[in-house]
């Protein structure tokens, strides 16, 4: 077998050290490393090495085309040399360079707008050079992801075993650059090894030689052997001594656990051998003792025997049947078919699984190229989770190569806002958003966005020129259109206060904006949204806000956790507690910077009590009830006050959209007592709003009469 004369490296020109340690190491296998700048000066038939670090997931040089060219490529012919300060396989690590790269675009596009004319050709030449990059990124990741990877601190410690053996290497090549390795790295080889399992007691150790034993598809184990070179030729003669062996410590599982938050993997290693060698079923230290071997030290074939192991003890563990498809797509390509069909499995046997749809989707995207059946895996995960912002954004694409531009669109709109990372001019441009008319759009698209703000800028600066001094201030109600934000519009209107509108249902603010300047002659505002969107940059053009009512908020559905619907949760969570994180923290730097504003949150007897069915929503309520009190912590050193009113049953809308417009259970549950009124909480916001400024009320609990309690109810039936 002939040995590889050269090995091209692509990597960041912060990588000088590391380059130079794989020259100085691998000139003794007689390998020579050519640091080149892109993969593209790396013929196709030639060995490429990506030295892949944080910098160069950063680096437009190393990433130009980088995904093109790694589909052209053989798979054996690419591996990736990873240093420890990247990661890439978790979602967060994804959507981190997605945001770098759409930033990098944002930057670029900014520079050609204020560049000279002499320089726009070469900067317009980085653009084309960025935009492929922003719209490629996460697959490359994908891509990055399923080469053979190797682990740049792992590397040396081992003698470069791994590598040496992906190359092919024959054992008496190994043998030999392990011995031209050898001996100044020794103490730093012991230390990182695996513990030794037995030991020759030999009189006059002067020097551990450690030599590894590779066992057919099983944990590499060492034996370390001691030798007194000063008496090599003496002990051939004396008679062999008793090996002794080493006594080790016996771990529990907890000690287990803690070495693997300790990252100390040699005694976890150690421990999970004795733990499966206890209770060989034990199918869930199997699991984590895989997991190890497979993300912590790269052992994939060891990792693989203990997923297979797993799977001879219990066939139909789905999850397992997940773990070994995913590992072996990323780590061998010969084997997809095989992965297919572990996929298959888990799908059989949990059609819930999202994880298995979505890893057989990408599967028959990437590898089978079978579009068809990829599209209808990816809509199965959807049914499972409306919102997995990675099906959609995949199945956008595949709509728009079959030619389905307005599906498209749609999906690709609904994945940007579920996942903002995916939002990009380049993909808006893609996919045509801005000339979508499709109803599936929704009205929050950007360019939109901006359409209408230049109008209401314009109506806003004539309303102020009118009346500039009678009014006392401006407050910003969000769920305006109906129920205790409309009440609470015409409350604040009606004392002669300025109104900024916020709804989804632009028709009804207009409507409702109309009636309050003809009614009480004051100024109203639009800000038509949801506030599970970025609203900030309407808001930067409104006046200032002095007063924030958080009123939008909503419950979905009364099924018990264990049955509950994932779409209705997360619906809850977006609108109650992020939606108004993010308009609080849009409106309150303007707050502190003039010294004064006030901060009134709707909450619920839900954040004070929790009822059967209602968890969620009761803890979405709880959570409301913990920012109050967090903001005014943070916000009363700047003359801000924060308050809350809590209100029992009252009649809204609220009632009819948790019962999805189910009328009967509407009316059965305000039968029989008079419920709050929308205007009751109204006046109980105001009451709040118009203390003097050194009172400060943070909760007040409304409840009707016929009310002591969820569930506590007279009925006069």
């Amino acid at each position: 077998m002939n040995m590889i004369k050269s090995l091209h490296i692509v990597a960041s020109k912060t990588e000088a050290e590391q380059i130079k340690q794989l020259q100085d190491d691998l000139a003794h296998a007689d390998i020579q490393i050519i640091k080149v700048d892109s993969i593209h000066q790396v013929e196709d038939n030639q060995l490429c090495c990506l030295l892949v670090s944080d910098n160069f997931l950063k680096s437009s040089s190393c990433l130009d085309q980088l995904y093109t060219k790694l589909r052209s490529r053989r798979a054996k012919d690419t591996i990736v040399i990873k240093l420890a300060d990247v990661n890439y396989q978790r979602t967060g690590d994804v959507i981190k360079y997605m945001g770098f790269w759409s930033d990098e675009l944002f930057q670029i596009l900014k520079q050609r707008r204020d560049a000279s004319d002499d320089k726009k050709a070469d900067i317009e030449k980085k653009e084309q050079q960025i935009k492929i990059i922003n719209k490629e990124i996460k697959d490359v990741l994908g891509s990055l992801s399923r080469q053979p990877t190797f682990e740049f601190q792992s590397l040396r410690p081992t003698k470069y075993a791994s590598l040496l053996q992906h190359l092919d290497f024959s054992p008496l090549m190994r043998d030999a650059f392990e011995q031209k390795l050898s001996p100044k790295n020794e103490t730093e080889l012991l230390d990182l090894a695996v513990p030794a399992v037995a030991l020759q007691a030999i009189p006059g150790i002067a020097l551990l030689d450690q030599k590894r034993k590779e066992e057919q598809n099983r944990t590499t184990e060492l034996e370390i052997e001691a030798v007194d070179q000063n008496t090599q030729h003496e002990q051939k003669e004396k008679p062999q001594i008793e090996e002794v062996a080493i006594k080790q410590k016996h771990f529990s599982k907890e000690d287990v656990h803690l070495f693997l938050q300790q990252e100390n993997y040699v005694d976890a290693n150690t421990g999970f051998k004795q733990l499966i060698e206890e209770n060989p079923n034990d199918i869930q230290t199997r699991r984590e003792y895989a997991s190890m071997l497979y993300h912590k030290l790269e052992q994939i074939p060891a990792a693989k025997d203990q997923y297979n192991s797993i799977l001879e003890i219990n066939p139909r563990h789905t999850d397992t049947h997940v773990d070994l498809g995913t590992l072996l797509v990323r780590h061998d390509q010969s084997k997809l078919d095989l992965a297919a069909d572990h996929f298959n499995s888990a799908v059989e046997l949990d059609p819930s699984h999202i994880d298995a749809h979505f890893e057989l989707a990408m599967l028959q995207k990437e590898h089978f190229r079978n579009s068809n059946k990829a599209s209808e895996l990816f809509e199965s995960v959807i049914q499972l989770d409306p919102t997995h912002a990675y099906a959609l954004y995949e199945l956008a694409g595949l709509y728009k190569d079959a030619g389905k531009s307005k599906q498209a669109a749609a999906v690709y709109n609904r994945a940007a806002q579920l996942n903002p990372m995916f939002r990009s001019a380049t993909n808006d441009a893609i996919y045509q958003v801005a000339e979508n008319k499709s109803k599936q759009a929704k009205p929050q698209e950007a360019t939109k966005k901006a359409n209408k703000m230049k109008t209401k800028k314009s109506e806003k600066t004539k309303k102020s020129k009118k009346n500039k001094t009678s009014q006392k201030g401006c407050v910003l109600i969000t769920g305006a259109t109906a129920g205790i934000g409309e009440a609470a519009a015409y409350k604040f209107a009606s004392e002669g206060y300025d109104c900024i509108l916020n709804g989804r249902r632009e028709k009804r603010l207009k409507k409702l904006a109309k009636k309050l300047t003809k009614k009480y002659k004051t100024n109203n505002y639009i800000l038509a949204g949801d506030v599970r969107d970025d609203l900030s940059e309407q808001i930067s053009e409104l006046p200032k806000v002095d007063i924030l009512v958080n009123n939008a908020g909503l419950a979905q559905g009364l099924d018990p956790l264990q049955s509950g619907q994932l779409k209705d949760w997360d619906t809850m969570l977006d609108t109650n507690v992020k939606g108004l994180l993010r308009i609080t923290r849009a409106v309150v730097p303007a707050m502190i910077e003039h010294g004064s504003g006030m901060i009134i949150n709707v909450g619920s007897v839900a954040g004070h009590h929790v009822y059967p069915g209602g968890g969620v929503y009761c803890a979405s309520k709880h959570a409301v009830r913990a920012l109050t009190a967090g903001m005014r912590m943070d916000f009363f050193k700047h003359g801000i006050r924060v308050g809350m009113v809590s209100p029992g049953h009252v009649t809204t809308e609220f009632a009819s959209v948790r019962y999805q417009g189910d009328q009967d259970k509407v009316e059965h549950l305000y039968r029989g007592f008079e419920p709050l009124h929308a205007a009751d909480i109204a006046e109980s916001i105001y009451f709040v709003a118009c203390q003097p400024k050194h009172v400060n009320i943070q909760d007040i609990i409304v409840w009707p009469s016929a009310q002591a309690g969820p569930g506590l109810l007279d009925r006069k039936e």
